[in-house]
């Protein structure tokens, strides 16, 4: 009679395990599917995370995914919220309990030239009392225009974090793939 019981827990505990897998406890996605089904797998699962360039950052917390193309600029298709006005809340235990509240938001435009030029240094010397040294800096003895141009289809990335989460000793960040998003047209 044991040996029934234990092999129905047995049974009770793999089906349950297969039907968390199947459900949004352990998601798969894979390089075919589409943007849009990543970025709900990566709402379900915390582990996962989409990298996308640093410039993304200027779009807010959906990166690239707030961005669209208007012939010569990436702009934000909803404008990001800039706190514009607020006060500090003063607490008895001193500024580390001290909080910022926002009172007034305003709608902020985000655009980027999707071609910018700068001027770059491309060959310097060290003046001072040693090479790697404070005392001392890097000098420019030639000066470049270097045109950059940003991607419309850029590679992002899709990343697992394995062990107890992003940040902590006992984890690691692993490349799932590399998939290019097309970034659409403003209508």
């Amino acid at each position: 009679m044991k040996m029934k019981t234990i092999l129905v827990l047995m049974l009770g505990t793999f089906f349950s395990l297969n039907a968390l897998a199947m459900g949004k406890g352990m998601v798969s996605p894979t390089a075919s599917d589409s943007w849009d089904t990543i970025r709900k797998d990566v709402a379900a699962d915390p582990s996962l995370s989409i990298g996308q360039p640093s410039y993304s950052t200027a779009f807010g917390g959906d990166g690239l995914f707030n961005a669209c193309f208007d012939g010569t600029n990436l702009r934000a298709i909803k404008p990001l919220s800039e706190c514009v006005e607020g006060h500090w809340i003063h607490t008895e235990h001193g500024q580390q309990d001290d909080e910022y509240v926002c009172d007034k938001y305003s709608a902020k435009p985000v655009v980027i030239p999707t071609t910018m030029t700068e001027e770059k240094c491309v060959e310097s010397h060290w003046v001072g009392s040693g090479h790697g040294q404070q005392d001392g800096e890097d000098v420019c003895d030639k000066w470049e225009t270097v045109t950059t141009t940003i991607p419309l289809n850029p590679e992002l990335s899709l990343w697992k974090t394995h062990g107890v989460g992003h940040g902590q000793q006992d984890s690691e960040d692993v490349l799932l793939f590399n998939k290019n998003y097309q970034i659409p047209n403003c209508n």
